[in-house]
C-alpha cells in the first residue's frame, strides 16, 4: 500500500469521527424541540379545555339565574293566582249571604202570603154562608158600604170623584134590589149626586203650576237701589220766606223769629227730611237667602195647593207680596208681573163648599130598622 492510500485511508476515518461526533450531539436538540412543542400542545389544550370548561361553568349559570328569575316569576303569579281566587272565594261567600237573606226573606214572605191566604179562605166561606142566608141583606149591606165610603172621601179626602162614584154605584144596588120601599133613599142619594156634579171644578194643577211660574221668576228679579235724592228747593219760595220775615221784623220779638226762621231757611239746604223708611244695602249672603226666602214661600204656597188650605196658601203670598214692596224695585217689569201674579193668585179660593152625604145613609139605616132587616144587615 502506498503513502497515498494510507493517508486517504487516515482522512476517511477522520470524516467518519467528526460525522459520527455530529450526529451524536444533534439528537438532544432534535428531542429538546419535541418537548418543546409537546409542552406547547399540551399549554394550547390545557387552554382550550380550560375555555371550554369555564364558557361551560358561564353557561351553567347563567341557565341557573334565569331558571331561579323564572321560578320568582311564577312564584308570583301563582300568589297573585291564590290572592284572586280568595277574592273570588270572599266574593262567592257574600253572594251566599245575600242568597241566604233573600231566601229567608222569600220565606216569610210566603209565611205572610200564605196567612193571608188562608185569612181570605175564612173570609169566603163566610161570605159563602152569609150568601146562601138572605141576599136582599147582603145587597143593603153593600148599599151601607158604598155610602159610607162615599163620606169618608168627602169629608176626609174631599174626593169628590170618588165620591160621586160610590154614591152612584150605590143607587144601581138599590135599582138592581127592585124594592119600592127603598124609593126615598134613591131620591135622597140621585138629589146628593146631582149636589156634587154641581160643584165648581177646582183647577188645583193650575194654580199650583202659575205658583211655580211665580217661583221660577225670582231669580231674574232686580233688588231696589239706595239712592239719595234730596228734595228740590225752589227759590221762589225761598225769596217770599224772606219777604215775609223782613216785612214782619218789627220788635225785638219779631226780630228773633225772624232770625230763627233764617236759620231754618239756611239749613234746609244740608238737612232733608224722608217721610219713607230707607232700605240699607243688603250683603251678599243676606241678598242669597232673601232670594231662597222668597223661592220657599213660593214653594209653600203650591204645597198648600194641593192640600187645600187657604190660611197656609194666603200666608205665604201675603209674605211674598210683602218682600216684594219692601226690598224689590217696584219699576222692573219682573217685579211688575210677580206682583200682578201673586194678587191674581191671593183671589182664588181653595176650599169649595162641599154638600152633605149623610143624609141618604140615615135614611137608609131608617128603611132597614122599619122593615126589621138589621138583623141580616148586620149579619153580613
Amino acid at each position: 500500500m502506498t503513502e497515498e492510500s494510507k493517508s486517504q485511508t487516515a482522512n476517511n476515518k477522520d470524516s467518519q469521527q467528526v460525522s459520527s461526533g455530529s450526529g451524536a450531539s444533534g439528537l438532544p436538540l432534535a428531542m429538546a424541540s419535541v418537548s418543546m412543542v409537546m409542552a406547547v400542545l399540551a399549554g394550547g389544550a390545557s387552554f382550550y379545555v380550560w375555555d371550554n370548561l369555564t364558557k361551560a361553568s358561564q353557561f351553567s349559570q347563567t341557565n341557573v339565574q334565569s331558571a331561579i328569575t323564572q321560578a320568582e316569576k311564577n312564584t308570583d303569579d301563582f300568589r297573585g293566582d291564590i290572592n284572586r281566587f280568595k277574592q273570588s272565594v270572599s266574593q262567592v261567600d257574600l253572594r251566599i249571604t245575600k242568597v241566604s237573606d233573600d231566601i229567608q226573606l222569600t220565606n216569610k214572605s210566603m209565611a205572610q202570603l200564605q196567612n193571608t191566604q188562608e185569612g181570605f179562605v175564612t173570609s169566603l166561606r163566610q161570605l159563602r154562608e152569609e150568601l146562601g142566608r138572605s141576599a136582599t141583606g147582603w145587597q143593603l149591606a153593600e148599599v151601607l158600604y158604598l155610602l159610607d165610603i162615599a163620606n169618608q172621601q168627602l169629608e176626609l179626602q174631599k174626593n169628590v170623584a170618588t165620591a160621586t162614584a160610590a154614591m152612584e154605584a150605590a143607587d144601581r144596588k138599590l135599582l138592581a134590589l127592585g124594592d119600592p120601599a127603598f124609593l126615598k133613599v134613591r131620591e135622597k142619594i140621585l138629589s146628593e149626586v146631582g149636589a156634587l156634579k154641581a160643584l165648581r171644578p177646582l183647577d188645583r194643577a193650575g194654580i199650583a203650576m202659575q205658583v211655580r211660574g211665580v217661583a221660577e221668576q225670582v231669580k231674574s228679579l232686580k233688588l231696589k237701589s239706595v239712592e239719595y235724592a234730596p228734595e228740590k228747593v225752589v227759590a221762589d219760595g225761598l225769596l217770599g220766606k224772606q219777604e215775609a220775615i223782613a216785612q214782619s221784623a218789627l220788635g225785638w220779638q219779631d226780630k228773633l223769629k225772624a232770625a230763627w226762621s233764617e236759620f231754618l231757611v239756611a239749613i234746609e239746604d244740608t238737612v232733608h227730611i224722608r217721610n219713607q223708611r230707607v232700605i240699607p244695602m243688603l250683603s251678599a249672603d243676606q241678598e242669597y237667602f232673601l232670594y231662597k226666602n222668597m223661592a220657599l214661600k213660593l214653594e209653600s204656597a203650591q204645597l198648600a195647593v194641593l192640600k187645600e188650605d187657604n190660611l197656609v196658601f194666603y200666608a205665604n203670598l201675603d209674605t211674598a207680596l210683602d218682600d216684594l214692596n219692601e226690598y224689590f224695585d217696584p219699576e222692573d217689569v219682573a217685579t211688575i208681573n210677580a206682583k200682578n201674579a201673586l194678587q191674581q193668585l191671593r183671589k182664588e179660593n181653595l176650599e169649595v163648599a162641599l154638600p152633605d152625604l149623610s143624609g141618604s145613609l140615615r135614611l137608609l139605616k131608617q128603611e132597614i130598622a122599619r122593615l126589621n132587616l138589621g138583623a141580616e144587615v148586620n149579619a153580613q
